[in-house]
Formats: C-alpha cells, structure tokens, sequence
C-alpha cells in the first residue's frame, strides 16, 4: 500500500521538502546546492529504497507530487516525470517508472484526471522517443512529410482510444498497461510500414506534449524496419514481453525481472538472446538494439 507504516512519516515530510525545494527556485542562493539538485537526491533516496524492497518512499513521492498537481502546483510532478525518463535504459538500476504508472492507475479507478495526464505525458514521451529512433536512423531516406510527431500522435490516439472505449477492460497494473502500450507502437507503425500515409497530421493537444521535440525531415526505410518488426511478431511470448519492456517501454534490466516475476540473469539471457534473433533477420537495427555480449 502506499501509506504503509513504513512511508508514513517520510510522507508526512515531503510538503515541506517540496516547498523548500521550490522555494529555493525564485531565489536560488549561491554556492549552495540548487533546487534540481536537492530534487534529484531526494528522488535518488527513493529509488535506493525501492532497490532494498521498499516501494514506499517512491510511492509517497508520486501521490505528493500528484496532489500538488492537483492543487495548481506543478513543479515536482514535472521533475518526477522528467527523472523517471532521463534514468530509462538502464541494465541494473530502477528507473521508478514502473512505480508511478501504478500510483497513476490506482488513482485513475477514482477518475483522477490529474493522474491521467501524468500518465499521458509518461506514454506520450516514451513512444515519441521510439519514432524518433525510427524516422530519424541512418537507416533512413529523406521524405519531409512524415515527422516523428505525427506518427506518435497516430500511436498515442491509438492507445488513448483502447483505454477509454475498453474502461472495464483498461489495464490495473503498470504491467499490463506497458503491455497494452507496446502493443499499440507496434500495430501502428507495421500498418504504417504496410500503408506509409501520404501525409501525417499533427493535432494541437499533442504539441504541448512533444514540446521541443522537433520536426523531422526523414522516413524510415519501409523494407528494413518491416523485416524488423516481423522479426519481433515473431519472437516466443516470453521475449516478446522482455523486448516490450526493456526497448519499447525502456525499463531496466532489473525492473524487466520485478514486473515479470523472474530472475534478473534470466532477463539478461532473453534480452540477448532476442537480439541474436533480430540480428539474424535485421543486422542493420542491431546498433538500436545494443550490444550482444
């Protein structure tokens, strides 16, 4: 639970730790440590308990940060959105992804809407982040229609649908809904591979949400990229569930093995077994993947 005996009192302390914090932004001191820096070690602090076993901490800090949302304050819910993604990719560290998308789906079976745009923004930002590996590879010719943006908006409105038309069916742990989202990336963009659109349309409510992403001048190239989603159709069902967790949705290595269920050495093998296997159909996505050994 989130307000275990154990978080508790930590919970208790983070206004006042947020006000400080933000404080320290209008009127920044010098030689003292400045305001992201003190966010980053308490977010830090979190992740070591979260690393000893102890959700806790994390957890308090994702409904603080929310509820300050909620009341016009937005700083720190911005921060922890930002740290989760900056630390994504990692093999043997927490990322605290996974944490937050469950604080935001528990709160969302209240119709939180706060937590729903926190949960678009997370989604928005990593599916983004894979169009751009895309459109923008070396892999790539010039074709100034398609934009990384228009094709995560296809993706995002995807998936937005898929939570809202299906709610009795919509995911109730972090796991499912990285499920759900993977999903969706790789239905899009095969139908695009399939089908490339003549023109790729960028609705407003997804400019805020990109905000510095940029404009693309390239498309993928249809052959190469079909070959590798084939190749990851193809995969058994338990590295399929590796690669949507640790490519598609960016999670550790370590958080990989918590939300399967299984050791962190098995997630290893499977991750570098699943390259050997893209490899041997794709060799030139090999370098998006990583190294083999």
């Amino acid at each position: 639970m989130v307000d275990s005996g154990s978080s508790s009192a930590f919970r208790d302390e983070l206004p006042a730790k947020l006000d400080e914090i933000e404080l320290f932004l209008a009127t920044p001191v010098s030689g003292e440590e400045q305001p992201r820096e003190k966010w980053d070690r308490l977010f830090r602090s979190c992740l070591a308990s979260l690393e000893s076993g102890d959700a806790g901490p994390l957890e308090s800090l994702a409904q603080v940060c929310l509820e300050r949302r909620s009341d016009g304050r937005d700083v720190s819910c911005g921060w922890l959105i930002d740290s989760c993604l900056k630390r994504s990719g990692g093999e043997d560290t927490s990322t605290g992804t996974a944490v937050v998308v469950q604080v935001c789906l528990d709160r969302l079976s209240t119709d939180d809407d706060v937590a729903w745009a926190v949960l678009q923004e997370f989604t928005f930002a990593q599916v983004i982040k894979k169009c751009e590996l895309i459109i923008r590879s070396k892999i790539s010719r010039n074709n100034p229609v398609i934009t990384e943006n228009g094709v995560a908006a296809d993706v995002y409105l995807r998936l937005d649908k898929a939570m809202r038309d299906k709610k009795s069916a919509a995911p109730k742990t972090a796991r499912e809904y990285f499920g759900l989202a993977a999903r969706n990336i790789r239905w899009q963009i095969t139908d695009l591979l399939r089908k490339p659109k003549n023109e790729q349309e960028e609705p407003g409510v997804f400019q805020d949400l990109a905000q510095s992403t940029g404009v693309s001048t390239e498309v993928l190239n249809l052959e190469v990229w079909f070959r590798f989603w084939t190749a990851v159709s193809d995969l058994p069902a338990e590295q399929r569930d590796v690669f949507d967790l640790i490519w598609v949705n960016e999670l550790s290595q370590y958080e990989t093995a918590k939300e399967l269920g299984i050791k962190r050495d098995r997630v290893k093998d499977l991750w570098r077994n699943i390259k050997i296997k893209i490899a041997e159909d794709c060799e030139e996505v090999l370098p998006h993947l990583g190294r083999l050994d």
